[in-house]
């Protein structure tokens, strides 16, 4: 094979390297779209409790993450919500629901699932 042939080899794993990046920005900004849109908030929170997206919903109720654990994001707490707190089962594998009223008498109702993120971790 020439060299012209080994460029065209090259343009041709480019051109479909941009395309799919390009997919895959579209899918991903229109599963934030739909997020974003959503009415319940929704957070993604790792197994060391750091909150690691929050959707629009959450922004307005919370304010901004800036890396923050769940319980202080919430709860402004220093240390997790022990008995509260189901993150634990939720990374053994279990989804869970249960309640939470804040201090102003506010009730959310949580539901966590299991998810393994880009990187694999849980």
């Amino acid at each position: 094979m020439g060299f012209e042939g080994g460029t065209g080899l090259l343009t041709a794993v480019y051109r479909r390297t941009a395309c799919l990046e390009r997919e895959i920005k579209a899918d991903r900004d229109t599963l934030l779209n739909i997020l974003n849109r959503m009415t319940d908030g929704v957070l993604i929170i790792g197994p060391d409790y750091r909150v690691k997206f929050t959707n629009e919903v959450m922004k307005k109720r919370f304010g901004t993450v800036n890396g923050l654990p769940c319980y202080t994001y919430i709860f402004h707490n220093v240390e997790p919500c022990a008995e509260k707190c189901r993150l634990r089962y939720v990374i053994a594998g279990a989804t869970e629901r249960w309640e939470y009223i804040m201090p102003d008498g506010t009730a959310f109702e949580a539901v966590a699932s299991p998810y393994t993120d880009v990187d694999g971790t849980e």
